[in-house]
């Protein structure tokens, strides 16, 4: 244990000397930009390449379900428009397509945000 601290202080050392000297130079520069002046790239270690990952998966889960939103939409304007109007259950199929319609804005708004996220993640 003793030699595992010693090797990661040795490892790590330089890269937290830039830091910690980027940090009290500099309170309003970013550190990164300083760290890549070194070869140090932020993107490649392990966690932020999983943070990459995990933004991935969370767009494909956000888009499968914006499709399976906007299906049951049209199932639901198909129901909505095989009725007459005197039918009376118009307004209930009318209330049920208004809410797919809603469901599919708001699983479209997700994705969006999904997307954002993973943007701000991969900048």
């Amino acid at each position: 244990s003793h030699s595992t601290n010693m090797l990661l202080n040795v490892c790590f050392e330089r890269p937290l000397a830039i830091i910690r000297s980027e940090k009290s130079s500099s309170p309003g520069k970013q550190v990164s930009s300083s760290l890549t002046m070194y070869g140090i790239n932020e993107y490649s270690s392990p966690s932020a390449q999983r943070k990459l990952e995990v933004g991935r998966q969370n767009i494909e889960v956000k888009r499968k379900f914006l499709d399976l939103k906007t299906q049951e939409e049209a199932r639901s304007q198909k129901t909505l428009q095989s009725k007459t109007a005197d039918d009376p259950r118009s307004s209930e199929y009318q209330a049920v397509t208004k809410a797919a319609r809603e469901a599919v804005e708001r699983a479209q708004r997700e994705l969006d945000e999904a997307r954002n996220a993973y943007m701000n993640i991969s900048q």
